[in-house]
């Protein structure tokens, strides 16, 4: 018996040109080392029966389909987020880096830093002379969370939404490993207010489209007919071993005061900081750098947890952040190679 294994299957994508139709050539591997996906479907099908038909199910009848994809991997390049984040803008220098505008739409013409657009991925087993492809179509990125922790290669965890699977079987694949360098947390650093903070265990960055996956339907199809973003939702959480002064700096910003909570009354808007998750290789030529920035950041928890088998207190903060550094436009993430 042939079953389908994990390690001989490979997932590729292609940006879209149209919505509801399959990129012409899928062969991109995604970037960085694939650790998992789900798909789920769903056919919503209607279980129906009526008064003197006993107490068993009568008919079924398919409802709305609908599709959904999560993924995780560890990071080499950013590209992929694109079919979340918007088109790749900029040349990769220092000069002019590569990076990701704020996007409001899901669209197939026009300038790249003005859309984003969606994605074919396909699953191919590459593990048997007779390839098994599922093909998801008109995928869209609705979550990414960046994690850094220490000791392990930065981590993608990406979630969004499919217009449709399809399923054939191909003669032939050719599948070539993606060879980037993975992104280490070594190389990491994280700024609060430009300063950086030292001993950070771990940090994560969660950018939500909050797209509502139903908007675009209507009576003639199972199928939706395109994407909407919602609203825009940045959110950070950092887990250190602070020292004292950056303690007393950090609990004063989350208070709002250098004495306690502020009251809230002669200050309406709380104030905020910047943050930046910085990544170097170095200054050579050749070292990779980039960059997840967030303008106003504010901390809306602030855990301290004090035990006497642990000799250094380690905090844990968790907030919001309104939009990507303004650098002419927002720009959450950029990268370049000097």
């Amino acid at each position: 018996m042939t079953t389908y294994r994990s390690f001989d299957t490979a997932f590729l994508y292609a940006a879209d040109t149209a919505f509801g139709t399959a990129a012409g050539s899928i062969v991109t591997p995604i970037e960085g080392r694939l650790l998992s996906i789900t798909v789920n479907e769903n056919n919503n099908i209607t279980r129906s029966n009526g008064m003197g038909e006993g107490r068993n199910d009568i008919n079924y009848t398919y409802g709305n389909y609908a599709a959904d994809f999560s993924m995780e991997y560890e990071l080499a390049k950013f590209d992929f987020l694109q079919f979340g984040m918007g088109g790749i803008v900029g040349s990769g220098t220092a000069a002019a880096p590569y990076y990701y505008p704020e996007v409001d739409f899901v669209g197939y013409a026009g300038a790249t830093e003005c859309k984003t657009f969606s994605a074919s991925l396909e699953a191919v087993d590459i593990g048997t002379a007779s390839h098994y492809v599922l093909t998801l179509l008109s995928c869209i990125i609705n979550s990414i969370e960046l994690t850094f922790e220490l000791g392990r290669p930065v981590s993608a965890r990406v979630s969004g939404y499919i217009y449709k699977v399809n399923k054939s079987s191909a003669a032939s694949t050719t599948f070539t490993k993606n060879t980037d360098r993975l992104w280490i947390f070594s190389q990491s650093n994280f700024k609060w207010n430009g300063t950086a903070i030292g001993l950070t265990q771990s940090a994560s960055v969660s950018i939500n489209n909050n797209i509502n996956y139903d908007t675009n339907r209507g009576i003639g199809s199972r199928f939706i007919s395109g994407y909407e973003f919602g609203l825009r939702k940045y959110d950070f959480s950092i887990t250190a071993r602070l020292q004292k002064t950056f303690f007393t700096t950090l609990h004063a910003d989350f208070q709002g005061t250098a004495t306690g909570p502020d009251t809230g009354i002669a200050l309406s808007e709380v104030a905020s900081k910047a943050i930046i998750f910085d990544m170097s290789e170095g200054s050579a030529s050749t070292n990779r750098n980039a960059q997840v920035l967030l303008s106003s950041a504010v901390i809306n928890s602030f855990n301290t947890p004090i035990s006497i088998g642990e000799n250094v207190i380690q905090v844990s903060m968790n907030g919001f952040a309104k939009a990507g550094t303004t650098d002419t436009v927002n720009k959450p993430i950029k990268w370049w190679t000097v």
